[in-house]
């Protein structure tokens, strides 16, 4: 598996399909800034808000939890956070 994710509280995780498919450090440095910008503008608890509701998170419902792990593992961000990201990752990099 190729990928890399935000998940809420800063965390990246990073699959070694993607660390192996890299060439360059600048490669790498590029994704991890890209999902940088989505924990620095908070996507994955905005959609996470959104799609379960914030009366959901409090229930303890098992199967409202379970829906929210799989909104946590989950990658899709809409356009609109996804250009948020990239123009975040290229503001950093150029620094």
């Amino acid at each position: 598996m190729i990928n890399a994710f935000a998940l809420p509280g800063g965390y990246l995780m990073v699959s070694t399909g993607l660390l192996n498919l890299v060439e360059k450090p600048e490669e790498l440095a590029a994704v991890l800034a890209h999902e940088m910008g989505h924990i620095e503008k908070k996507h994955m608890m905005r959609r996470l808000i959104r799609m379960a509701g914030i009366n959901i998170i409090l229930s303890g419902d098992r199967y409202a939890i379970g829906e929210i792990s799989k909104t946590l593992t989950s990658n899709v961000f809409d356009r609109r956070q996804e250009k948020e990201a990239d123009e975040f990752s290229l503001d950093l990099l150029e620094k």
